[in-house]
C-alpha cells in the first residue's frame, strides 16, 4: 500500500517483517502469499531478497522514523487479515513487534480498524470488475 515511500531498506525490513508473521501459524494461505507477491512487486525487490537485513532485530532497528513504523503496522495488518483469520500467531507477533517498536496500543487499534475498512472496501471494488 504504502512500501514506496520508504527507503530500500525500510522497505526491506517491512518484507522481512511481512515473511516472518506469515510463518507464524506455519500455514501460508493463498490470499496471504498474494499480498506478499504483491508488496514485492510495488518495491521491485527480487524474492528472496537480503540486500541489508538478515535478522528480525535488524529489520526493526531499520525502521527509524514513525512513518516507517506506522507503515510497517499498517502492511502487517493488512497482510495478518488478508485470509480473513487473523489467528493467535499473528496476534502474538503483531503485539510482540508494536511494542518493541514503541506503538501506543490505541494507535495500533486505530490502525487496525482501518486497515479491516480496507480489506473490506478492497473485496467490494473486486465486484465491479468485470469478466
Amino acid at each position: 500500500m504504502y512500501l514506496s515511500v520508504l527507503t530500500p531498506m525500510q522497505q526491506e525490513a517491512v518484507i522481512f517483517l511481512a515473511r516472518e508473521l506469515i510463518a507464524t501459524d506455519d500455514a501460508i494461505t493463498a490470499k496471504e502469499q498474494d499480498v506478499l507477491d504483491q508488496m514485492v512487486r510495488e518495491v521491485e525487490l527480487p524474492m528472496p531478497s537480503a540486500r541489508y537485513l538478515s535478522s528480525h532485530g535488524a529489520a526493526v532497528e531499520a525502521l527509524t522514523t514513525g512513518k516507517a513504523r506506522a507503515i510497517a503496522i499498517i502492511e502487517l495488518l493488512g497482510i495478518a487479515h488478508a485470509d480473513g483469520e487473523y489467528g493467535e500467531e499473528e496476534r502474538c507477533y503483531i503485539q510482540d513487534l508494536v511494542q518493541e517498536l514503541g506503538v501506543p496500543e490505541t494507535t495500533v487499534t486505530a490502525m487496525e480498524n482501518w486497515v479491516l475498512r480496507y480489506v473490506a472496501l478492497t473485496d467490494e471494488a473486486k465486484g465491479f470488475w468485470f469478466e
